[in-house]
């Protein structure tokens, strides 16, 4: 567990910070880490497998819509070249 949540940014200081050699190793970096909060999932699987896919059919639909707007624009500029 990890008490800083923001752990994109995190990881990208711990990066920069070996990269730059502001820390020598890895193991320096494990010492930074303290415990914090756990977070357990409570939702059911059912009800996760569900929002899932309702997920993955917004992100298809939205994909398709773009698909479609570049042929469109494709097409437009084929026409009037």
């Amino acid at each position: 567990m990890q008490k800083n949540l923001e752990t994109t940014a995190l990881g990208a200081a711990f990066l920069a910070g070996l990269a730059t050699g502001y820390w020598e190793s890895l193991d320096e970096l494990k010492n930074l880490n303290t415990a914090g909060k756990l977070f357990v999932p409570t939702m059911e699987k059912e009800e996760r497998e569900k929002l899932y896919k309702g997920w993955k059919r917004a992100v298809k639909s939205y994909t398709d819509l773009l698909r479609r707007n570049r042929i469109k624009k494709y097409l437009f500029i084929k026409k009037y070249k």
